[in-house]
């Protein structure tokens, strides 16, 4: 049998079923995440907050209801943001987020890509 443990490795969104151990913390997120439509997970490398919303707050949603985002700091935090709605949106002119999170929403309302 494999162990369900990956040590430093995050969990992914293939592990959901063998993650175990946070619920309280998955279910402050889900509850705080109830209240808005943006969530934002901060914490120190290692911490776990990967392995915590990939896993265990991802097994609270079902198909277009969840759609997560996952941007790293980096140096510029801005420039992350707008590097991964780019990616997903496709290019967009400009630093104008709110056309490239309206360009991801049309894309996942048309059938196209899945989170």
């Amino acid at each position: 049998m494999k162990s369900p443990f990956k040590f430093l490795d995050p969990y992914t969104a293939k592990d959901k079923r063998v993650f175990f151990g946070r619920e309280r913390e998955t279910e402050e997120l889900h509850q705080k995440l109830m209240m808005t439509s943006l969530l934002l997970v901060y914490g120190l490398s290692g911490a776990g907050k990967t392995s915590l919303v990939r896993c265990g707050l991802a097994k609270r949603f079902r198909g277009p209801d969840w759609y997560p985002l996952y941007i790293r700091r980096e140096e510029d935090v801005n420039q992350a943001v707008h590097r991964v709605l780019e990616e997903k949106a496709g290019a967009v002119d400009g630093d104008h987020y709110q056309a490239d999170l309206e360009k991801i929403y049309e894309q996942l309302n048309s059938g196209g890509e899945e989170a």
